[in-house]
């Protein structure tokens, strides 16, 4: 009986263990199928099920079930279950070691798999025993020249990475640059696809070392050189480059050009879409990143709607107990918590303020799951946690929070503490290809930006009801005095410095210490105006309107702290004034035109000199980025180099020393221009985001005299109350007759809005230099009426310019032997055979043309006057620059910002009555120029050919007929004393605030014409011929070009309404 039984048992045995590896065999392929299809949680299922069955027939103390185990710890490592991970790799590497199985490609891949899983857990020494027992076998095994010991140094950076920006340790972060530079050294060395691929994953993790450090424009080409090899090598649907992209769009982010961080997020979501089995964490990713940029530039709706969707993508996945899904949770309840901050008090919904308490502590208990602390984001978490808490009224709560985050993480005192952190792409060996070939998407953890406010609220609280704590005194001191220490580590133009200055000036204003807050303001503007004027000096174009739109918030901040402050030290408008002159003078600069100028004057020295400045001013900007004590070189000893190039180009070229003193100019310099009885008037407008709503931008006027001590800053309205004056669909002589009145219906409201304020600043003024801002560059300043058959222009004479530090005395055109001008009108725009015109001919213009030319060739003008086929953009863009006098009587057009307003698909009636307009038949999206992003594509003027090539889907050849605002930017103007634009809505384009008009006016100041004639609203034929012919008969007969258009505009004012002469503009 007993042989019996025991024969039963073995067959069972034997058939349990005949059956095993078959299910064994099973799970295997399925947890590598579902692995490779980024199904982690199937993943996960099937590891399991392969180790249970191996634990139950040949227990755990063997090779077989060490790769059991590294299944486990890698399916729990993707779903972000960073500490169970550890648990299953670290008991591999005890198994191995304790049966000895410590000589081969296994327990090195099983050494560097837990230096990478207890890095992301924050166990870092465990992480560095780890690599350090790994470092020793690889050498061994394949050598110091090898890929495989290149990336034991890259897993080596890692660890050092995330140990120093973790614990604010300078050392580790030392440390990393150093493993990732030998790193680099190995795979320069290698050859081959795979080489190529490591080298650029390590430079990708050199991006984020640079990034981190503050030097962001070495992290930007970097990570843009990481782009271009995934571009071309693996194509722009790889998720290599998708993430590569986003990682970009951190950077951007980090450096607060969010207009191309949202870009490179676009761009990565929509390679992710077209990729085939895209992993749901990388595309969650990218929409949390977005997220966070919508919640940075209070588009609260959009990051509620971009965030919910990642939301729905982790949970999809199982990755609800992630790291990175409590960085999305703490991103929404930011949302939540900033949106209601800024709410009005009608609009306010308290159940978001409960919501968003909810989704913190949710965060942070996933956080603590997975991850130890201290940590980046984990400190943002708790920051957060911190705020919602002093929103709700627990201050005693919030103070504890951030006091123990103070000390803790040493947030005070260190300067990496201060940067955004981005993430470390680790090797996690013994993976298929796919897994390796892609850098880790940095994740943007979002911040109310409230800290400052709360941080004082609290400390004021704490010290108030109990002034014998110590602790909470000690930590407000140690807030008090950051600004020098920092100062002193990475110097005063490091974004860090100045992170901590705006955070002071916060902290002074609720102690009202309102003396230390000045200063501390003045000193912030000048960190950042000198690091702004370092930075432009090597910028393109575009770059220089993204970067200076990155700083308006902070422009802004001042001008409306200023207008406050102004009562208790009204001498701080001069540093308003002066950074309002400093703002518009660098966008009026082009460096392109300038190199350009160098270029044309034949000498290679002094180009060579001026490249060699460009390329060291980039230079000193990137150390200024890097911390004290990382510098590679002495930055003073750079500087004094530069200043002395700087002195060498300004000696050797005019235009040189023009662009330079524009930059130099002050609200004194203007002062000084001025005579008795004339006034400078610089208006500007801010927008500044305040608790319990309001945001709306103020508009407000600096008025200086030649005897001004300082410019007097006066508060007007509001946007919304003038646009509620000017604005309409289109502008008839109705609609202009409603907004200015007319000889019999005077309408004052314009007046009593913008001028009435300044009339008691402006006693026995009779001359004004305006400088409009925003939507001011709409309003004819003229045409305002204070009562019946009396305009401004009756009692002022008014002078526009782009800005008034380029008042000058000289009004009189350029002394020539022989003056010469260009001419074009009559102009053909179709000389082939299309279906349809959408620029119809103009007779008034023929008649104009050939009025002005008569005009000017009796007075000896050379006149070159095209018309019909003749009057091409090539012509102009290749000669405009000889001519003295300019004039183009034309179409023109301006389209708005297709991000703002989409172009409506509708014919607009361009008769009124029997009178022919220069307008625009607006029924065409064509993407060249209506859809375009950049808005000096966006207006321009229409020439010989345009209907040929304007409905063309297909650029057939590169003069269109359109002569965009971009191109006419290109052309050197210097010799143009004036052009007149007879075309519609040539004083348009897109109005950026402060910097005023990007359009054509913009373009040709560029250029460098001197005076510029333009039109607000479409212009009467008959009209138009008239001004003309009385303002070109008094240049000819004075010279004086001012002169000529104040008289011609006040032949026309005294017969007619404001609608027939209160469009034109000169703009010098």
């Amino acid at each position: 009986m007993v042989k019996k039984i025991f024969l039963l048992a073995a067959m069972n045995f034997l058939a349990v263990s005949l059956c095993f590896p078959q299910q064994w065999a099973g799970n295997l392929k399925q947890y590598e199928k579902y692995l490779l299809a980024r199904k982690y949680d199937s993943a996960l299922y099937h590891a399991e099920e392969s180790a249970a069955l191996a634990r139950g027939v040949t227990g755990e103390n063997n090779l077989q079930y060490c790769k059991l185990l590294r299944n486990l710890a890698i399916a729990q490592y993707y779903l972000g279950n960073y500490r169970k991970s550890k648990f299953y790799i670290l008991k591999e590497v005890v198994t191995r070691e304790s049966l000895r199985a410590v000589n081969d490609p296994d327990y090195i891949d099983c050494l560097d798999a837990a230096s990478v899983i207890c890095r992301k857990e924050g166990s870092y020494e465990d992480a560095l025993a780890q690599i350090k027992k790994a470092e020793s076998k690889v050498l061994r095994l394949y050598g110091s020249s090898s890929a495989r010991y290149a990336r034991i140094l890259e897993n080596f950076a890692g660890i050092y990475h995330d140990y120093g920006f973790s614990d604010n340790d300078e050392v580790f972060i030392k440390q990393e640059k150093k493993y990732l530079g030998l790193a680099t050294s190995v795979y320069s060395q290698l050859n081959g696809d795979e080489a190529a691929l490591l080298l650029n994953i390590n430079k990708a993790n050199l991006a984020v070392w640079y990034n981190n450090t503050g030097n962001f424009s070495g992290a930007e080409t970097l990570m843009g050189e990481v782009i271009s090899f995934f571009q071309r090598t693996k194509g722009n649907r790889h998720p290599g480059y998708a993430t590569a992209m986003n990682n970009l769009g951190v950077i951007y982010y980090g450096m607060g050009n969010y207009k191309l961080a949202e870009k490179n997020f676009v761009e990565a979501l929509n390679t992710l879409k077209k990729s085939k089995g895209t992993d749901a964490f990388y595309t969650a990713s990218v929409l949390c990143n977005l997220g966070a940029l919508y919640h940075e530039i209070g588009n609260f709706r959009n990051a509620e709607i971009v965030l919910r969707e990642a939301e729905e993508l982790l949970k999809g996945a199982s990755l609800d107990e992630s790291p990175c899904y409590s960085v999305l949770l703490n991103n929404i309840a930011a949302s939540y918590l900033s949106n209601e901050y800024y709410e009005s008090i009608e609009k306010k919904n308290r159940q978001k303020f409960n919501d968003a308490g909810v989704l913190l502590n949710r965060a942070e208990a996933v956080f603590s799951l997975n991850c130890r602390s201290p940590h980046p984001r984990y400190n943002s978490i708790i920051s957060n946690l911190a705020i919602w808490h002093n929103l709700i009224g627990d201050k005693r709560k919030s103070f504890e929070m951030l006091k123990d985050l103070a000390l803790d993480a040493n947030m005070s005192l260190k300067v990496v503490a201060m940067t955004n952190k981005m993430s470390y792409t680790g090797y996690m060996p013994g993976l298929p290809a796919e897994f390796s070939e892609i850098p880790e998407p940095s994740l943007i953890t979002a911040n109310v930006n409230l800290m400052a406010q709360v941080t004082a609220s609290n400390s004021a609280v704490n010290v108030s009801v109990e002034s014998g704590d110590a602790l909470s005194i000690a930590l407000i001191r140690m807030i008090m005095g950051r600004a020098e220490r920092m100062k002193k580590e990475v110097g005063e133009y490091h974004p860090a410095y100045a992170s901590t200055l705006k955070s002071l000036i916060v902290t002074y204003s609720i102690f009202e210490d309102f003396k230390r807050e000045e200063e501390l303001w003045l000193e912030y503007m000048r960190v950042m105006n000198h690091k702004t004027l370092q930075d432009f000096s090597y910028m393109s174009e575009s770059e220089k309107e993204m970067y200076y739109h990155t700083k308006l918030p902070e422009v802004h901040s001042f001008l409306s702290y200023a207008l406050s402050r102004k009562r208790e030290n009204p001498a701080i408008t001069i540093q308003a004034y002066n950074n309002i002159l400093l703002s518009k003078g660098l966008m009026l600069k082009s460096s392109t035109a300038m190199r350009q100028a160098i270029l044309n004057s034949n000498n290679p020295g002094l180009l060579n000199r001026y490249d060699e400045w460009i390329s060291l001013k980039k230079e000193i900007s990137a150390l200024y980025s890097t911390p004290v004590e990382m510098r590679s070189k002495n930055i003073n000893d750079l500087e004094n180099k530069a200043n002395e190039m700087e002195r060498f180009l300004v000696s050797e070229s005019q235009d040189f020393s023009d662009y330079r003193k524009t930059l130099q100019v002050t609200w004194e310099t203007v002062r000084k221009n001025l005579k008795p009885g004339e006034a400078a008037i610089e208006f500007t407008d801010f927008i500044r985001r305040e608790k319990d709503g309001g945001n709306e931008a103020t508009y407000c006027a600096l008025i200086v005299r030649n005897d001004s001590q300082y410019p007097e800053m006066i508060k007007l309205f509001t946007e919304n109350q003038l646009r509620a004056l000017i604005e309409r669909p289109s502008y008839t002589p109705y609609i202009i007759g409603e907004i200015y009145g007319t000889k019999e219906k005077p309408n004052g409201k314009l007046y009593d809005l913008i001028w009435r304020p300044l009339e008691q600043y402006l006693k026995g003024i009779t001359t004004v230099y305006i400088s409009p801002s925003g939507l001011l560059n709409k309003v004819s300043f003229p045409s305002l009426s204070s009562s019946r058959e009396v305009y401004l222009c009756d009692n002022y004479r008014i002078n526009t310019t782009i800005s008034t530090g380029l008042i000058s005395g000289v009004t009189a055109a350029t002394e020539k032997s022989k003056p010469t001008a260009l001419i074009y009108g009559g102009i053909s725009y179709t000389t082939g055979n299309p279906d349809f015109e959408v620029w119809p001919y103009l007779d008034g213009t023929k008649s104009e043309g050939d009025m002005i030319s008569k005009i000017l060739t009796s007075a000896q003008y050379e006149v070159k006057y095209l018309s019909g086929k003749d009057a091409t953009e090539a012509y102009f863009k290749e000669n405009a620059g000889k001519y003295n006098i300019q004039h183009l009587a034309t179409h023109g057009f301006f389209f708005e910002d297709p991000d703002r307003k989409r172009f409506e698909e509708a014919q607009r009636n361009i008769q009124f009555g029997n009178i022919p307009f220069r307008g625009i038949t607006r029924s065409l999206g064509v993407e060249n120029f209506v859809n375009n992003e950049n808005p000096l594509m966006r207006s321009g003027l229409v020439l010989a050919g345009a209907n040929d090539v304007w409905a063309d889907t297909i650029s057939r050849n590169p003069e269109d007929g359109v002569l965009t605002a971009q191109e006419a930017s290109q052309i050197d103007m210097r010799n143009c004393d004036l052009i007149v634009l007879s075309a519609c809505e040539t004083g348009l384009g897109d109005i950026k605030g402060s910097e005023g008009v990007y359009g054509l006016q913009r373009a040709l100041k560029i250029a460098g014409a001197r005076f510029i004639v333009m039109s607000l609203w479409e212009i009467p034929d008959r009209e138009t011929v008239e001004f003309m012919s009385v303002f070109y008969k008094n240049i000819t007969e004075t010279k004086e070009i001012r002169n000529a258009f104040h008289t011609a505009r006040e032949t026309l004012r005294a017969k007619y309404d404001p609608y027939y002469w209160a469009s034109f503009v000169l703009l010098e």
